[in-house]
Parts: structure tokens; C-alpha cells; sequence
């Protein structure tokens, strides 16, 4: 077993593959790496600007998301913590726990990453972090899915009244 004593002032969950971890720590994210069997552990790198708000972090493809306390979605490179792209989302303040920032297929598309923002916005950014589409839905997301289908896909969105399927086609 290893310990990593190093604060962080909101309530993130950290990420593990194979032998690294990320996790936050009141400097950001930080990717720490296990020295060999013993109980102690290398800060590899550490990157303020993905200091996260109460996203965990995603990690997918050679990269590190989270939502930042400035409510910008930052995506670095997990290997080094370089910002690869930021994307600024609209204001406001989450009031359901709902998963933020999720990689789907997006027909017409291929790869994107799907964002619930904290104003009841969906949003759906290529993999460099340029804007594809919006959706204003203007009520508080409690969920947010989106299956792919041989015709398309549909997207799932949960509030607090009701759960809403919207089916689409690649155009």
C-alpha cells in the first residue's frame, strides 16, 4: 500500500490506469506513479489549470479532462499535463450531480465529447475543443446519455420532471 498526503479542496474522485494516478491536490491535477513495490509514490508532473471544480477527471485517448473552478473544460495531455485545448462553458452553478464531461460518437461527427454545463446546456465539442453544437435545454440536467444506433443515436436527458429521448439521423 502507498499514501499520497497532499490536500484538495473539493471533492473529486481520482483516476487510475495501470500504474499511474491522477489525482487532485490543492496545485491541480497531479499524476503521481508508484515507485517499484515500495510505499512511496513520484509526482511525475502537476498542472494548475486542471485544479478541478467538483468534476472528477476524465481521463480518454492520451488525454486528461475536468471542468476547472473558472468553469472552463481543459483538456491536457496526460503523459507531461501540457493544456492541449480549453473550452470556457456558460455560467452558472450545477444543482443536480450529473456526469459532466462524457466521450460519445456523434453521428455526422465520429469522436466528441458531450458536456452538461451548469446552465442546463448540452454541448458537444470536437476532439481538438472546437464547438459542433449546443442545445439551451434551461433546466437542471439530472442525466445525460447518448446510444448510438444503426439508424443514428438517441440522446437521453433526465431532469428532475422527467426523462426525454430525442432520436436523430447523421444529418
Amino acid at each position: 500500500a502507498w499514501r499520497f498526503v497532499k490536500g484538495c479542496s473539493t471533492i473529486v474522485s481520482p483516476v487510475a490506469v495501470g500504474d499511474d494516478v491522477y489525482a487532485c491536490t490543492a496545485d491541480g491535477i497531479a499524476k503521481l506513479v508508484r515507485k517499484g513495490t515500495t510505499d512511496e509514490v513520484d509526482v511525475v508532473w502537476s498542472q494548475a489549470k486542471l485544479t478541478p471544480s467538483s468534476t472528477s477527471p476524465v481521463l480518454h485517448d492520451g488525454a486528461i479532462y475536468t471542468i476547472n473552478r473558472a468553469g472552463v473544460l481543459v483538456a491536457a495531455n496526460s503523459a507531461d499535463g501540457e493544456v492541449r485545448w480549453q473550452y470556457e462553458l456558460p455560467a452558472g452553478e450545477y444543482a443536480q450531480q450529473v456526469e459532466r464531461i462524457q466521450p460519445v460518437e456523434l453521428p455526422g461527427h465520429g469522436p466528441a465529447w458531450m458536456i452538461a454545463a451548469p446552465d442546463g446546456s448540452i454541448i458537444w465539442l470536437d476532439p481538438q475543443g472546437q464547438l459542433i453544437d449546443q442545445f439551451r435545454y434551461a433546466q437542471p440536467l439530472t442525466g445525460l446519455s447518448l446510444t448510438n444506433t444503426p439508424e443514428g443515436a438517441i440522446l437521453l436527458v433526465s431532469t428532475p420532471d422527467r426523462l426525454t429521448a430525442w432520436e436523430f439521423g447523421e444529418g
